[in-house]
């Protein structure tokens, strides 16, 4: 049982930080918890019944290192699951526009509710991701369907430098891309929202091509120069548009 609502869009009288696309923001939540807010993300919280309940709801990309509180477990509230913590460091991914969310554990331990499999809890240990599709359909008990051929459902271990600690799914907050092994497709997004742009296809052969690779503090065209030189097109860049053909 995570809360008394049983709806996340019920949070009450909110405090929201949204951020656009092209920026990313910090806060510190009133029981001192640290919350780093990727581009294109809505966090809202109820400042006035902070003292009762820990509850956020996420839009969009967020990390978070959460002050324990046996008492007051700290909870977000997304679109697919609900993540529940008393104290600990971790990441969720949550654009409504991606195929996947995905909940990453850096420190810890988190329980994860599936909204759509009511009462059935996920605990995720260190270096553990769990990635859920946005569009699954629960069958019956037992079997998941989605529109796709990845499991519905993945746990996963994640990969970390053994010289800092750091794992590609929080390297956002240093202002850094990485990409392994990734569907051009499933990157777009992320440029987009990075560089404040939309991106036109033209070629949907190309969205199946796969890229590795990390961006630190590039400008769109370099970025685009090193997806055309391993991926294989050509672009244009115009004011708020870039047509990839």
């Amino acid at each position: 049982f995570i809360s008394s609502r049983a709806d996340s869009t019920q949070i009450k009288s909110p405090n929201i930080v949204s951020t656009k696309k092209g920026s990313k923001s910090n806060i510190v939540l009133p029981d001192g918890t640290k919350v780093w807010i990727n581009a294109d993300t809505r966090l809202s919280y109820n400042e006035n019944a902070w003292e009762k309940s820990r509850e956020v709801e996420l839009l969009g990309e967020a990390y978070f290192d959460v002050v324990k509180d046996k008492k007051r477990p700290f909870i977000v509230h997304t679109k697919v699951m609900d993540v529940r913590v008393t104290g600990t460091a971790f990441n969720i991914r949550a654009y409504p526009d991606e195929k996947n969310s995905a909940t990453t554990l850096l420190r810890g331990s988190v329980e994860v509710y599936l909204k759509k499999k009511k009462g059935e809890k996920i605990t995720l240990a260190t270096n553990e991701k769990l990635v859920v599709q946005n569009n699954y359909v629960q069958d019956g008990k037992l079997n998941v369907k989605a529109n796709s051929n990845e499991a519905a459902i993945q746990l996963l271990t994640i990969k970390v430098n053994p010289v800092d600690s750091t794992a590609k799914e929080t390297e956002w907050i240093n202002n850094k891309l990485v990409f392994d092994n990734e569907l051009f497709e499933d990157i777009i997004p992320v440029l987009e929202r990075r560089f404040n742009t939309k991106i036109e296809l033209q070629r949907k052969i190309i969205s199946d091509r796969k890229f590795s690779g990390t961006f630190e503090d590039d400008s769109l065209k370099d970025a685009l120069e090193s997806f055309k030189f391993s991926i294989g097109f050509n672009y244009t860049i115009y004011k708020d548009k870039v047509v990839i053909y």
